[in-house]
């Protein structure tokens, strides 16, 4: 009688066990870089280790997994990582190297759970246990970077000038005035004058938001020019298109010939800025040059000067009859002079490369700046990394020194530009925008 008693007991005990054991478990949640996961069989504890259903967390953390019925083993592979299980063995292998388990794979529910932390952290993921809401926490490695799915890819230069040193850069000198001015005698010299200053200034009259400012035509000494127009902007307008002065002189050869979409044309000029203007006495204004009724625009270009003359020069082509000519001054409240007004066609096809060049460069550009010293050694610590190449024959064996090269097609981080693509004229200026700035 004892000893049915005593067997009573040791079956009522172990099946307290199990559904303390049971219920315990059914409360465990699994969580992948914060998405729930769902199993058809159910976590289970394991002398203090999570088990989970073998091919729902193989194939979460993206493995392919093999089971070999007849020794009852799993293997999980990802990348040059091997994971391999076996039911009941307490020693797993990595990569070929026997780990000792604390808990072994097993079958419940004709399921083969396997313990969670082992298998995530094999694969490079860390886990983590919240108590509080029973929940074993996974990131995968920020490593683990997704498949590119593009199907276009841009230019990437193969053959460099330059070394990949990134201080070895190109830098761009600027003409000085003397040269400028020498290039566009030669550039006035092959083209055509299609529009003067007793042109444009004598065409003045169409006004809008004259409530804004106004303008005069005014004698100038001291230049290659007699006449300037004077614009006067003692309102600020909400959009610099409430203010624009409008010319009826066009860019055209002949009146009322249209305009070419082919021809290259540059518009030249020398600006000052009177008063006013922003915190550094600088005044700015906005040409722009489009077809009078669509008001798509070939040229809409803003320039700036200080008190001193400055010498512009805007090229633009693309755009049929673009005819109508206008200057928008509603940047600052200023007063700014403008004179040497100049359009000179090119006719077709003439290369924008040969134009004299307004841009000037301040000391901040300077090859030894500060800056360029930061930029490379932020280069260095946030925009490059180490990865691994594993090169193996078709067996699966590792090939030892061998000799790869890399190609690469397209990169994850988005550029953008400002770069406007009517400033060309020649399909072959566009690709090596795309190159050299990718």
């Amino acid at each position: 009688m004892k000893k049915i008693i005593s067997m009573l007991l040791a079956i009522v005990m172990m099946a307290g066990c199990m559904s303390v054991t049971n219920v315990f478990a059914s409360d465990i949640s699994v969580t992948i870089n914060g998405e729930k996961q769902n199993y058809d069989v159910m976590p289970v504890i394991e002398n203090g280790r999570t088990l989970v259903p073998m091919r729902g967390i193989f194939e979460a953390l993206g493995a392919d997994i093999k089971w070999d019925d007849a020794t009852k083993t799993v293997t999980g592979t990802k990348d040059d990582v091997s994971v391999v299980l076996t039911i009941g063995d307490t020693n797993a292998k990595v990569n070929g190297k026997e780990v000792a388990l604390d808990v072994p794979a097993k079958i419940v529910s004709d399921r083969t759970m396997v313990p969670v932390r082992f298998i995530s952290e094999s694969l490079g993921c860390t886990v983590n246990w919240d108590d509080t809401t029973k929940t074993v926490i996974i990131n995968m490695s920020k490593y683990n970077m997704a498949k590119l799915v593009s199907t276009v890819h841009r230019p990437v230069p193969t053959e460099f000038e330059k070394s990949n040193d990134l201080k070895d850069n190109y830098y761009f000198s600027t003409p000085t005035i003397e040269e400028n001015e020498e290039l566009y005698a030669q550039i006035k010299a092959q083209g055509e004058v299609v529009c003067t200053t007793d042109e444009f200034a004598g065409g003045l009259g169409n006004v809008r938001g004259g409530n804004y400012g106004s303008y005069s035509v005014v004698s100038v000494s001291g230049q290659k020019f007699t006449k300037a127009i004077k614009i006067t902007c003692h309102t600020l307008p909400e959009k610099t298109a409430d203010f624009i002065i409008r010319t009826t002189a066009t860019p055209e050869r002949n009146p009322g010939d249209g305009v070419d979409s082919k021809d290259v044309m540059l518009l030249a000029f020398r600006m000052r800025c009177v008063s006013g203007g922003d915190a550094n006495g600088n005044g700015t204004v906005q040409i722009q040059i489009e077809h009078p009724e669509t008001y798509k625009k070939a040229l809409f270009q803003t320039a700036t000067a200080g008190k001193e003359w400055q010498v512009v020069y805007m090229p633009f082509t693309g755009v049929a009859n673009a005819t109508s000519i206008g200057i928008r001054p509603g940047f600052n409240v200023q007063v700014v002079e403008l004179g040497g007004i100049e359009i000179i066609n090119m006719g077709k096809g003439y290369p924008t490369d040969k134009f004299p060049n307004t841009i000037e460069y301040s000391k901040s550009l300077a090859e030894d700046a500060q800056w360029r010293k930061d930029a490379i050694e932020r280069i260095e610590k946030i925009r490059k990394g180490d990865f691994s190449v594993i090169v193996k024959d078709k067996d699966g064996n590792i090939i030892p020194d061998a000799e790869v090269e890399f190609d690469m097609f397209e990169h994850e981080f988005q550029f953008g530009s400002s770069f406007n693509g009517r400033i060309s004229d020649t399909p072959e200026y566009n690709k090596r925008f795309g190159m050299f700035f990718n």
